[in-house]
């Protein structure tokens, strides 16, 4: 039966182990799954790949479009497409039906047309493909992206798409965390086939002797032609308790009896092999009462009670001069049988069985009792200690248990060994970009939660490099050709009127000393405040600088809407000597404020009107609220020295001089230190009107622009300049006063009235 059943539990072992190793091997699940989209699905001006969907493809999918002609391919943040695609159909793919294998999508009904999406400032990334393309899914930066499909927003997108991603299932951790259990099943199995094998049945901790199996004693009397140890008589007392007056005891009768005394009358003993050596010379009525039995006298008594034979059978019992170990069994035999541990009751159990086996059931019923002869190995005929009879019935099992542990160290060195199990997870704020060459496709990034999606600046470096590269390209060709349809696309509002006046001057035939307007470079960028509010319009300032021996220029520029690109709103040089707040792209401390925003030494609004007061009146009230300025101080001795030439004796012109600020370019950013940037425009308008007989001196820029040739002219000369203004305004209680950090002052025009 041990056989049959080790041989079971080794084939278990075989499949179990035969699986494990076929789980990362040759029945491990597909490296790669491909999902597409299914028949069916609408048109729509544009098609967009959700975050959705790249995440549950782990975000390392591979998109293939088949499309006929061109398309466009952009990625940009998930709230932004919205806005751009706002009110137009669309097709959304959500995710995967990993059952079907097919992508689920959901058609937005709405307009069938939109802008072309090819050039939006809302994309981190944007290609142009013909025909088949695929791309790699990276991670740029936090916050939650969507990959937008369109073709030039008349046609239908592109619809025909697929996808390859790597199967979770299979990466060799999860393999490994599959194969473990039945790895482990078929090693434990293994194990335990080879201890049943190994294993032989228990014994009962008493030795069976001849005494108690009359057919072990049969057998051994027709083996050596000798009798067995004949057991002492019944004592004195026992005997007159167990027979009835009268009654001849049968013990006296007995044949080990009579031969007992005839060895006790014997010069040298009887035979050793006929009677048992501690009993020679011993009469039996010394014999001990059943009561020092090393077997118990309670076992007897309990016998004699239900069966009378049973104290004969008793007395028969051998009996050996007690030592410190019978005296040991004795007592642990006396002990209530409720204090015996489970593993002595089994043997016990086990013991009874057997001599059921061999005793009544041989039919016997003459039987007197008879013991075992010494066998080879005893020592002067003793029966084996205590600790010898344990120690060879342990020493198999102890042996089996070896060799199971051999078993299961071997396998496990067979074993291949598998990678620790790590906790698998995909960062979320890895901020690498992978946008090169046309194999790759936009990248997206990890899904954040509102809080962090909202404290992120609303472009990231790519997105100003190509912003600050179309601005510097349209500059230099309008500055180059005079011309202002080449700043329309990249210039708005103050800035594209203060280059329209300068190329009209120059039109004119207007001669300057130095060039009014500041020229415009894409890098180096020396500092970039970019907002993290996320509606519109949409402000940042951005330092460049062409060389160390150029001024600094600073650029305000603002997006109006989803579909506008950002345009150059404000373009001034610093002023020297003074510091632009150090601020990078990608702070989140920077917001896009209102003009009438608190906190500051005073409002952004507040700010141009008390400049436009200061810098005409020294003695101004707000004169204890900005720092002193050098570009304010020549401005003013310029303005003083203008206005006494025109309050001479030769022209005896009254002159006035206004400064207005103008509150539509006013624009705020809170910046990261604390306090805000604050850019706009101040007009200045002169007005030099003669008296009845004053005239007024005009120079050779004043003739072009006024379109006289007179040196002297008796009417009124406006003259208007432009003043673009940058200001660090610090927060209230700071201690800091207003520091203009950006300002020229540009002639702009100049009429006779």
């Amino acid at each position: 039966m041990r056989r049959i059943v080790s041989v079971l539990l080794f084939l278990v072992a075989a499949a179990a182990l035969v699986v494990g190793v076929g789980k990362v091997s040759f029945l491990s699940p597909e490296k790669t799954l491909t999902a597409s989209v299914s028949g069916g699905s609408q048109d729509a001006p544009v098609t967009l790949l959700t975050q959705s969907l790249r995440d549950a493809t782990a975000g390392d999918a591979k998109v293939t479009v088949h499309a006929k002609g061109d398309f466009t391919a952009a990625l940009g943040r998930a709230a932004d497409v919205d806005a751009w695609v706002a009110d137009a159909a669309a097709n959304v793919v959500t995710g995967v039906d990993r059952k079907s294998h097919s992508f689920q999508v959901t058609h937005r009904n709405g307009v069938g047309t939109t802008p072309n999406p090819a050039g939006s400032d809302l994309w981190i990334t944007e290609e142009s493909h013909e025909g088949d393309w695929e791309a790699s899914w990276t991670v740029p930066s936090q916050g939650e992206w969507t990959m937008l499909l369109a073709t030039d927003g008349t046609s239908a997108a592109p619809m025909d798409i697929s996808m390859t991603w790597d199967n979770p299932a299979a990466e060799t951790g999860a393999k490994w965390r599959t194969a473990l259990p039945w790895l482990i099943g078929g090693v434990l199995a293994l194990a335990l086939g080879a201890l049943v094998l190994m294993s032989r049945p228990r014994r009962s901790r008493r030795r069976k002797d001849l005494a108690t199996s009359p057919r072990r004693a049969a057998r051994y009397a027709a083996e050596t032609g000798q009798l067995p140890v004949v057991t002492p008589a019944v004592p004195a007392a026992a005997a007159a308790a167990a027979i009835p007056e009268g009654a001849e005891d049968p013990a006296a009768l007995a044949p080990s009896v009579q031969a007992a005394r005839a060895a006790a009358e014997a010069p040298h003993g009887a035979d050793d092999t006929m009677i048992h050596p501690r009993l020679t010379g011993t009469d039996a009525d010394q014999a001990p009462l059943p009561a020092e039995d090393a077997w118990g006298a309670q076992q007897g008594v309990a016998a004699s009670e239900s069966d009378p034979d049973a104290d004969l059978d008793r007395v028969l019992q051998p009996w050996e001069a007690p030592t410190a170990e019978t005296a040991e069994l004795a007592q642990s035999a006396e002990l209530p049988e409720a204090e015996q541990s489970d593993a002595d009751q089994a043997e016990d159990d086990e013991g009874k069985d057997d001599d059921d086996a061999d005793g009544p059931a041989a039919g016997a019923e003459d039987y007197t009792g008879h013991h075992r002869a010494p066998l080879d190995g005893d020592a002067a005929g003793e029966r084996p200690a205590r600790s010898e009879r344990v120690s060879a019935q342990v020493a198999p099992r102890r042996r089996a248990l070896r060799f199971g542990a051999a078993v299961v160290a071997a396998v496990g060195l067979v074993l291949p060994a598998g990678p620790a199990m790590a906790d698998e997870s995909t960062p979320a704020s890895d901020a690498s970009t992978s946008t090169s060459g046309s194999s790759e496709a936009p990248s997206t990034s990890a899904s954040g939660d509102a809080q962090a999606s909202a404290a992120l600046p609303v472009i990231l470096q790519a997105q100003l490099d190509r912003i600050l590269k179309d601005v510097a390209a349209g500059a230099t060709a309008g500055d180059k050709s005079k011309d202002v349809k080449d700043l329309q696309a990249r210039f708005s509002g103050a800035a594209l009127e203060v280059r329209k006046e300068y190329y009209a001057a120059s039109a004119k035939g207007v001669k300057f000393s130095a060039s009014p307007v500041q020229s415009i470079v894409a890098e180096p960028i020396k500092a970039a405040a970019v907002t993290t509010t996320t509606q519109w319009p949409r402000t940042i300032m951005v330092v460049t600088q062409a060389t160390a021996a150029d001024t600094p220029v600073v650029l305000t520029l603002e997006q109006l809407d989803a579909r506008s690109n950002y345009k150059v709103i404000s373009a001034v040089g610093m002023v020297p000597g003074v510091s632009f707040p150090g601020v990078a792209l990608g702070s989140t401390g920077v917001t896009t404020q209102t003009d009438d925003a608190s906190g500051l030494v005073a409002k952004p609004s507040e700010v141009l009107d008390g400049f436009s007061d200061w810098v005409g009146n020294a003695k101004s009230s707000w004169n204890d609220k900005f720092e002193a300025s050098d570009f304010v101080t020549a401005l003013r001795e310029q303005l003083t020295a203008a206005q006494k030439a025109n309050e001479s004796e030769e022209q005896r012109a009254k002159n006035q001089m206004a400064f207005e600020a103008d509150p539509s370019a006013t624009r705020a950013l809170s910046a990261p230190q604390g306090g805000s940037l604050v850019s706009g425009y101040v007009t200045a308008t002169n007005t030099i009107a003669p008296d009845d007989n004053g005239t007024v001196s005009l120079t050779d820029q004043l003739q072009k622009l006024t379109g006289t040739k007179d040196k002297t002219t008796k009417k009124n000369l406006v003259v208007t300049y432009r003043m673009p203004v940058v200001f660090y305004v610090p927060a209230s209680g700071s201690g800091e006063k207003i520091r203009l950090v950006a300002a020229s002052f540009v002639l702009a025009s100049a009429s006779l009235k």
